[in-house]
């Protein structure tokens, strides 16, 4: 083996494996791109039902209401049932 032939192979070596490297970078890169964005959704969704909560505490109210009232509704059907 001569010294031309091992310096291709190095070549080659380091180009493979740069490659490797640089497509493994844009792999994980594009992981925390999506991580990113759907941690901003999730975000920008909270934010969103706080508001509405906020500018809107009647609806609110009558929608705890309602859960409460349908709770009792089924906790009083299961009493007279027994």
């Amino acid at each position: 083996m001569s010294l031309q032939e091992i310096f291709y192979i190095v070549a080659i070596t380091y180009m493979v494996l740069g490659i490797l490297f640089f497509v493994v970078i844009i792999v994980v890169l594009w992981t925390i791109k999506e991580k990113i964005t759907q941690l901003h959704e999730l975000v920008a969704d909270k934010i969103h039902h706080v508001t509405q909560i906020v500018t809107h505490p009647t609806e609110t109210a009558i929608a705890t209401g309602i859960k409460v009232a349908s709770k009792a509704v089924r906790i009083a059907k299961n009493i007279m049932r027994k």
